[in-house]
C-alpha cells in the first residue's frame, strides 16, 4: 500500500490540474530568484534562453550609461557566464552583476537602385521607313551594355521596332532579321556635326549625340572639319 501512495499523489496533483515543470509564470520565475538586485530590471526569463542564468536587463538610474541603441544590455551573477554569450563585451559591474554588452545583428544593407538598372527615360528621334511614308517621329530609349556599347532601342509608331548600336558616337551595328527583309539591308551612318544620321535600307534615324555617353576630348587632336547641311531623312550614297 505504502509503494502506491506516490503514484496516487501524481495522479491527484494531475486531476487538480497541476502544469508540467516548463509552464512557469512569470511570478514563479520572479520568485525563483529573490536575491536579484532591485537596481537593474531584468527580464526572468533568462539571457539567451529560458532558463539561462543570465537577464536581459531594462533601462534604470544604474544601467542607463552602459546601454546602446545597437545593442542588448545582459546581466550575469557570474562573470563565467557572461563569457558563454556570443558577442558579449563586458562593460561593467552593478551591485555584483556583470552587465555585458550584446551587439545586435546589423540591419541588412540599404539596396541602392544601380541608376543603369532603371527603366531609361524614352526620347524621340526623326525618323522614317518601316511602312511609314514620309518623315515621323519614333520612340527611342537607350541602354548600356557590358561591352561598353549603347544600345538604343527604336519603335516606329506603327510598332516596327529597329536596335542600333553605338560605341560612343560611333555607329558599330544594327539588328536583323530573315523575317522583315533586313538581313540585306546596308547600314551606314554619316556624322552631321552633333548627330548622326543612320540609313539601314529604307529606314533613316537621326540620332542626336545627347542620347549618347560622352567620348573625352583628346588635347591636341584637331576638330574635324564640318560638313555641309543635309536633308537628314534622305537617302545616304553607299559607303566606300
Amino acid at each position: 500500500m505504502k509503494r502506491l501512495l506516490p503514484i496516487l499523489a501524481i495522479f491527484a496533483l494531475a486531476a487538480c490540474g497541476g502544469a508540467p515543470p516548463d509552464a512557469l509564470t512569470d511570478e514563479d520565475l520572479a520568485l525563483a530568484d529573490p536575491s536579484w538586485p532591485d537596481s537593474l530590471p531584468a527580464a526572468n526569463d533568462g539571457y539567451p534562453d529560458l532558463g539561462d542564468p543570465c537577464r536581459l536587463l531594462g533601462e534604470a538610474e544604474a544601467t542607463r550609461p552602459f546601454i546602446d541603441e545597437g545593442a542588448e544590455l545582459v546581466g550575469c551573477r557570474d562573470p563565467r557566464d557572461a563569457a558563454m554569450i556570443d558577442g558579449a563585451r563586458v562593460v561593467g559591474e552593478v551591485d555584483g552583476i556583470t552587465l555585458v554588452s550584446v551587439a545586435l545583428p546589423q540591419p541588412p544593407p540599404e539596396v541602392v537602385e544601380d541608376p543603369q538598372a532603371v527603366e531609361p527615360a524614352a526620347r524621340l528621334i526623326a525618323c522614317t521607313g518601316r511602312g511609314i511614308e514620309g518623315p515621323a517621329r519614333c520612340t527611342v530609349t537607350v541602354e548600356r551594355r557590358e561591352d561598353g556599347t549603347s544600345q538604343l532601342n527604336i519603335q516606329f509608331d506603327n510598332g516596327n521596332r529597329r536596335t542600333l548600336l553605338f560605341q560612343g558616337t560611333s555607329l558599330v551595328g544594327a539588328d536583323s532579321s530573315e523575317a522583315d527583309g533586313s538581313a540585306s539591308f546596308v547600314l551606314d551612318g554619316r556624322r552631321d556635326f552633333d548627330r548622326t544620321i543612320v540609313s539601314y535600307g529604307p529606314e533613316r534615324f537621326v540620332i542626336p549625340h545627347s542620347l549618347l555617353p560622352s567620348v573625352p576630348v583628346v588635347r591636341g587632336q584637331p576638330a574635324p572639319p564640318p560638313t555641309p547641311p543635309v536633308d537628314p531623312l534622305a537617302a545616304l550614297p553607299p559607303s566606300e
